[in-house]
């Protein structure tokens, strides 16, 4: 027991008797997936390759292959399959042409729509409702100030910039919440 790594002695001690029994369990390490919150790649279109489990957020996470060749992970959007594709928008559109997954400023979003991933500042990378089922709603944009009002899940109402990017549709994996575990080995 002595010759073995720090990382496997579970709660024992340098000759190997136990004296932490709540620590009797081996910890693995994950592979930590970099999730691009910032939107590095705006204004190139991309296409949903795979759809992945990350066990360092509760929601889902989507392999997308962008135009100019590079592949990242994003924060997977409820009803976006694989093959589909999404697109970034710089300037304004017509709201009938926004489908899930799309990336967008603010200004570009209808009222009552629901966006997940919102930036708090432009370019900063996102930070508001990124959680499984998450989601915020786009209540009114003032034109004179230049900023949107949104409304988060949590019933707080915010000024944002009509800069900040955000996600269209609902956070992925909505169900997690209802997940019962049934054991305490589960989730430890």
């Amino acid at each position: 027991m002595r010759f073995l790594h720090k990382k496997y002695l579970c709660g024992r001690n340098r000759n190997g008797s136990l004296i932490l029994y709540t620590r009797s369990f081996l910890k693995y390490k994950s592979v930590y997936r970099v999730v691009d919150f910032k939107f590095s790649n705006f204004g190139v279109p991309g296409i949903v390759s795979r759809v992945e489990y990350d066990p360092n957020r509760s929601s889902f996470i989507a392999l997308v292959y962008l135009k100019n060749g590079i592949c990242c992970y994003v924060t997977h959007t409820y009803n976006l399959c694989i093959g589909d594709t999404f697109f970034c928008y710089y300037y304004n559109i017509d709201s009938a042409f926004l489908k899930n997954g799309d990336i967008c400023i603010l200004n570009i979003f209808p009222d009552g729509s629901l966006i997940h991933n919102v930036e708090k500042i432009p370019f900063l990378g996102s930070i508001y409702s990124r959680a499984a089922g998450a989601y915020s709603t786009v209540i009114r944009k003032y034109k004179h100030i230049k900023k949107c009002l949104i409304k988060f899940k949590s019933g707080i109402y915010k000024f944002l910039s009509f800069e900040c990017k955000a996600i269209f549709g609902i956070s992925s994996n909505y169900l997690h919440k209802r997940i019962m575990y049934g054991k305490a080995g589960r989730s430890r």
